[in-house]
Formats: C-alpha cells, structure tokens, sequence
C-alpha cells in the first residue's frame, strides 16, 4: 500500500493523529488522488470526518477538486442533508469569501463601493465575493433578470442569439471592464438572489459553524 492509501485509509478510520503525522511528513499527497478517485479531502467528506476536514482545508486541500462522481467538493457538499463535514466546508468557503472581499478593499484602496447587483452602497462589512460565473448559473433569477434588460436594451446585438450566447456575451463585458474579475454583492441580494448557490441546503446549519469559527477567533 502507499502512502496516499495509507492517508485515505486513517480518515476513514478516524486515526486522526496518525493522519497528521504522516501529511506533515509527506504534505505533497494533500491533493493526490487514488485509483478510486480519492483524494484525502474528498474520502473525510465522504466519511463525515469533520476534524480531519478541518485540518485538511487549513492544510491548502483544494476546494475544487472533483468527488468520484465528478462533481466538485462544494457543489456535493451543497446538496447534503446531514453531513456535518460538507457544512463546515462549506462555511469554510464562505469565510474564503469574506476574507477575499476584505484583501480587495485593501488591496485597491476602496474608500467607498457599490454593489454590482443592486448598485446601493455597500460597506466592507456588508461585502460578499462571488466570481462572475457563479452569479451568471442557469437556476439563478438575477442571471434570467440581467439576460432580459439586456436583450431589452440591446435587441438587434442579441434578440436572436440563444440564452447561453447572451450569457456569454455580457461575461466577457463585465470580466473586461472589472478590475477584479469578482461581484461585490450586499448581504440583501445574497439573501434575495444568491443563498443557493453559497449555501447549498443548508444555511442554518452552516452560519452555526461559521459563528463558532467566528467565536474561537476572536
């Protein structure tokens, strides 16, 4: 057995210890995937393995590496009804996001922000980061709302191009004229428009580890 195996095999019997020791020996394994498709992340999200999880993300897993079943480690664990592992992933994520939004306040110098979807005033505070493709997903009403006052404001440039053409189209404009290539979204049009696509099914659950991580940080 190698060492990747020998990775995979302590999370799915809970040797957290043993774990440690040997990613911190062999840390290049971290995002390695076996001949079953595992990788150290994917196998403790399977195994609800929260403290393994944990580690692992502090450790630079991928949070977009692929399950067995092809779908990204956020997008599995999004649809996830008691797997406590997947929620803390995902608020993990949402930290990400928040944490991303607060380098690019610094990072530019904003002194004052608008958000891009509703265009009212936004605080640092009061900051979310979305990448442009994540707004822009087929289930999402603010991606149908923006694709309809496009057509309506540019019909003889779209009105015959399929929904997906249009999509495409407005992408490339706004990750052209974006110094960020992100959305500044308020905690409003998160609330209204984006809930499903940070959260999964999950909310509740999720702001509950995030207020821990908050609690223990603090």
């Amino acid at each position: 057995m190698d060492i990747l195996d020998d990775i995979i095999t302590l999370i799915s019997s809970g040797e957290f210890e043993k774990l440690k020791e040997l990613i911190e020996k062999y840390p290049d394994m971290i995002n390695k995937s076996n001949n079953d498709g595992l990788t150290p992340l994917t196998n403790a999200l399977i195994n609800d393995r929260i403290n393994e999880t944990e580690y692992l993300l502090s450790k630079y897993a991928d949070k977009k590496s692929c399950m067995p079943n092809g779908q990204t480690v956020l997008e599995w664990a999004k649809e996830q009804d008691n797997n406590n592992s997947a929620f803390f992933l995902i608020a993990w994520d949402y930290l990400d996001r928040l944490y991303e939004a607060n380098s690019i306040w610094k990072k530019f110098k904003i002194k004052e922000a608008y958000c891009d979807v509703c265009i009212s005033h936004i605080t640092e505070e009061d900051s979310t980061m979305l990448s442009i493709d994540e707004v822009f997903t087929p289930e999402n009403n603010y991606s149908r709302k923006v694709i309809e006052q496009a057509v309506k404001s540019h019909p003889l440039l779209l009105e015959n191009k399929s929904t997906d053409e249009i999509k495409k189209t407005i992408i490339e404009q706004i990750k052209n004229s974006s110094p960020t290539g992100k959305y500044f979204v308020c905690e409003e049009c998160i609330e209204k428009y984006f809930l499903q696509i940070i959260f999964g099914k999950n909310r509740d659950n999720v702001f509950e580890i995030v207020t821990r991580m908050f609690e223990e940080n603090s």
